[in-house]
């Protein structure tokens, strides 16, 4: 997944979960609030630098870092903000999860057989070092 494709989602979820727009340039809490989970959603999750995660909310790089240095005085001193913080950021790993791999009947047997005879080739070798 492309990295800025991550931004996109990691914005619709916050605003979702809030029901607001962080483009609004607002300085109510709620916005601040929900801004400050979303840059660091992006900086956890993305190899974006803070420049662009800023460009993405039309603000500058200064504002991205101030809210990531206060973010944990937020959480530490707004329990209900943690716990919205917490619920966002689960939801936001799900997101990286890797994808389901699908292999066939054939593949499985295969792998499956691999680890049989490493299994079999570990116990002989374990046979070796133990006191008779």
């Amino acid at each position: 997944m492309k990295q800025e494709n991550k931004l996109e989602k990691y914005k619709n979820l916050v605003e979702e979960y809030y029901g607001i727009d962080l483009m609004l340039k607002s300085r109510k809490t709620i916005y601040v609030q929900a801004r400050a989970i979303y840059y660091y959603l992006c900086r956890e999750f993305s190899s974006l630098p803070v420049t662009k995660i800023a460009l993405s909310l039309g603000k500058t790089h200064a504002t991205v870092l101030h809210a990531l240095n206060e973010l944990p005085y937020m959480r530490k001193f707004d329990s209900n903000f943690n716990k919205n913080f917490y619920e966002i950021y689960e939801i936001a790993k799900s997101f990286n999860r890797t994808e389901k791999v699908e292999l066939t009947l054939e593949q499985l047997i295969t792998g499956y057989n691999q680890l049989k005879i490493d299994n079999e080739v570990l116990k002989s070798r374990l046979n070796k070092y133990e006191p008779a």
